[in-house]
């Protein structure tokens, strides 16, 4: 499982970086699973069913930042109250992982009545300031038109009414910053060919400031990093390989075993 995990994470490191490499203004998102109740704190994130079951470390995504925007799928029902308070429990849990990248708490509009998504969204955005809010529709706008057959039209009228009472701040859609956003993409072979699995260390001056392990396809990265004397080099080896980074770009590097 392990292993696995460490997959999907490299999955979404590469395809960040390699985005990022062709435009680094273009945001790069992910809408995440919130299954079951949330995490107290992070360290029992380790035992949550989005860590557990679907093998998604998006808490490490986060540490990693190789994410421009967070959308947790905070998908709960808030008439049931077991639900309606892993919503909180998750937000609260979110919220209390103090992440540069900024969070849109998606909701399930579906699931709820108009009412009670308004009631959500408040929550995300006043109880818990996050940077915005995605309603998702799985065919019914709300449960009302999924229940008694009310039309959609007039469904979303009633949605819309209730959400207008919220606070307006609407914030022009821009292109994601670049002004101190410095990243690695390398690619680690042994004879030509790609060598997975293999433990790379990034190095600011003698200290190792971060490690990651190679994909199946010999990629590795890091993201995000701050200004400094870089260097990389393959754990368990003592020869280095220098990095000049270029301050809002990603610099590509070959490291050979």
């Amino acid at each position: 499982q392990d292993w696995r995990r460490e997959q999907i994470s490299a999955l979404v490191r590469r395809v960040y970086l390699e985005v990022k490499a062709i435009r680094p203004s273009v945001w790069v998102s992910a809408a995440v699973i919130t299954y079951g109740s949330g995490p107290a704190d992070a360290l029992e994130w380790p035992n949550s069913r989005p860590y557990r079951e679907l093998l998604q470390d998006w808490v490490g995504w986060l540490g990693e930042n190789t994410l421009d925007l967070l959308t947790p799928m905070n998908y709960k029902r808030e008439s049931v109250p077991e639900q309606s308070q892993w919503f909180e429990e998750w937000n609260a849990f979110i919220a209390s992982l103090d992440s540069q990248i900024p969070v849109a708490i998606g909701t399930a509009l579906y699931l709820n009545t108009a009412g009670n998504s308004a009631k959500q969204v408040t929550s995300a955005l006043e109880q818990w300031d996050f940077a915005g809010w995605v309603g998702y529709s799985y065919r019914f706008p709300t449960v009302e038109s999924y229940q008694s057959g009310v039309k959609n039209s007039r469904a979303l009228r009633t949605l819309k009414t209730n959400l207008s009472s919220l606070p307006q701040n609407p914030q022009p859609w821009t292109p994601a910053p670049t002004a101190d956003f410095r990243a690695i993409l390398g690619h680690l072979t042994d004879g030509g060919l790609p060598f997975s699995d293999a433990v790379v260390e990034l190095l600011n001056g003698e200290e190792v400031f971060r490690t990651v392990r190679s994909d199946g396809n010999g990629y590795f990265g890091f993201s995000t990093l701050p200004e400094g004397v870089w260097s990389i080099r393959l754990q368990g080896t003592e020869r280095t390989q220098s990095v000049t980074l270029t301050t809002g770009k990603v610099t590509r590097v070959e490291l050979k075993r």
